[in-house]
């Protein structure tokens, strides 16, 4: 399970989650993702991902068997012959307790500034930090804090492969970890400079 502090608006970061094939632009372990129903997410929307699991392509096609807009929430599930795959999301705005996540999006906005930046041009601080609000980017914009994601996933094995469960487990959260630090660098950038950049 992961949390995750967002520049964007709790409605677009949902919005964009929700959107599950969205997930190849941040998560490296998703080669490709494509809506397979026409219009707005909805419950019964269906999103085929290929993701790499035990070095091979795996197709995975996720429903969403739960949306809220209300509460921001949304649960996707996959079943193959080899795995379930879980998939729960929940945004919510920003509050002044959340002194930590906003902290966590700083340093996020200043690792995306140094990794965009031109090599000649030294971050403005050394920290990339902008102010105590949020960090500098790519853009030259603050990242404030604006809403945060709680991020669950959960993945069992099926069939024969159960019995690795245990073993594997530590890749699994790998996995989760990588992802979890490709989807803070995207909503690190405020939503207007990703809009821009895309």
């Amino acid at each position: 399970e992961a949390t995750i502090p967002s520049a964007w608006s709790a409605d677009d970061t949902f919005s964009y989650l929700a959107t599950f094939s969205n997930a190849a632009a941040w998560d490296p372990g998703v080669s490709s993702g494509k809506a397979l129903d026409p219009g707005q997410v909805r419950t019964g929307s269906r999103f085929r991902l290929v993701v790499s699991f035990l070095g091979r392509r795996l197709p995975l096609t996720y429903e969403v068997t739960h949306y809220s807009t209300e509460n921001r929430d949304v649960l996707l599930e996959a079943t193959s012959g080899l795995l379930q795959a879980r998939d729960r999301i929940t945004v919510s705005a920003a509050g002044a307790h959340d002194a930590a996540a906003a902290e966590a999006l700083a340093v996020t906005a200043a690792e995306v500034a140094l990794s965009t930046a031109p090599s000649s041009t030294p971050a403005a601080n050394g920290s990339g930090a902008a102010n105590g609000s949020g960090a500098a980017n790519g853009s030259g914009a603050a990242a404030t804090l604006r809403s945060v994601v709680s991020y669950r996933a959960e993945v069992t094995l099926r069939g024969p492969l159960r019995l690795l469960e245990p073993v594997m487990r530590r890749g699994f959260a790998s996995v989760g970890d990588r992802a979890a630090r490709g989807l803070a660098k995207v909503l690190a950038v405020p939503r207007s400079s990703a809009a821009r950049a895309s």
